[in-house]
């Protein structure tokens, strides 16, 4: 007598997999996105470290960008003079805070260029195009310098997912000169990076998106604190993502407060002060004045 499944069984055996699938599947997503999750967190803290050799080498300073000669502090042919914005414009800031140029500052101290990017990213933001669809990185005010442009492909040939907060790459417009750690009053809760979006979670969730409290829990990013440590932050951590245009909190009182229609991601920007006592904040070029990105 031949020996067969009957259908019955067959069914069974199918449906039997298709249930372990639907079960599965969503589990084993889940821990692809963590471990791209850390992935990204690992390499905020590789280029924390990096950063932060770097700035032992320049009397503790962090890379800012100067109108008369636009080079990083420290490096050949820099110069102190701040010069003028030219009417508000910084040349070439944009490019290097939000389109990732800072990384070549710190590219020769990192063995692995591929750090700069989140694991995940579908593509290197700072590889933008100009008006004529040519592919360069822009810049705010004006075209980088070609030279820069070449240094940070060298650096960081896979692109960069991390912006560089625009106080410290502007601060010898804002504030006079370069940062340095001195002027932190709590370095372990200031942001010098931030990820440009929430790759590892959700990619349609990004730093200059504007969103409903309710889903800036979506808006999950890895930052790099002054001190150097890394952490990956919800958007309800950040303090200047839930305050109003007037700089208060709304929808309640104290700190606990949440912005029912939260400023723009670009508030990252600036340090945000204290409250004062109608409980009112105010951005500042500096890391000074107790100030602190998350509670």
């Amino acid at each position: 007598m031949k020996r067969a499944f009957t259908l019955i069984e067959l069914l069974v055996v199918i449906a039997i997999i298709a249930i372990l699938a639907a079960i599965l599947f969503p589990v084993f997503a889940q821990a692809k996105k963590a471990a791209k999750s850390v992935a990204s967190l690992s390499n905020a803290k590789q280029i924390g470290l990096a950063e932060k050799i770097y700035i032992n080498d320049f009397d503790d300073c962090y890379p800012t960008l100067y109108t008369t000669n636009p080079l990083a502090a420290g490096y050949p042919g820099g110069t102190t003079d701040p010069g003028s914005q030219d009417g508000g414009c910084a040349p070439n800031l944009g490019w290097f805070t939000a389109n990732g140029g800072w990384a070549f500052t710190t590219g020769p101290y990192t063995k692995n260029g591929d750090i700069y990017r989140s694991i995940g990213a579908e593509s290197p933001f700072w590889l933008a195009t100009d008006s004529n669809n040519v592919g360069q990185p822009q810049g705010w005010c004006g075209t980088p310098i070609q030279s820069f442009v070449d240094a940070l492909k060298t650096a960081a040939p896979k692109g960069v997912s991390f912006m560089y907060r625009k106080a410290f790459g502007g601060a010898g417009w804002f504030n006079g000169g370069p940062i340095n750690d001195s002027m932190a009053s709590r370095p372990a809760a200031n942001i010098v990076h931030y990820e440009y979006a929430a790759w590892s979670t959700d990619p349609n969730y990004h730093i200059w998106g504007s969103y409903p409290v309710g889903q800036l829990n979506n808006l999950a990013l890895n930052v790099i604190f002054m001190d150097g440590h890394a952490k990956k932050l919800r958007g309800t951590q950040f303090r200047a993502l839930r305050y109003d245009l007037n700089g208060g909190y709304t929808g309640g009182s104290g700190n606990g407060a949440r912005n029912s229609n939260p400023k723009n991601g670009m508030d990252l920007d600036w340090f945000l002060r204290q409250e004062d006592s109608s409980g009112k904040a105010s951005n500042s070029s500096t890391p000074g004045d107790d100030t602190s990105d998350v509670d």
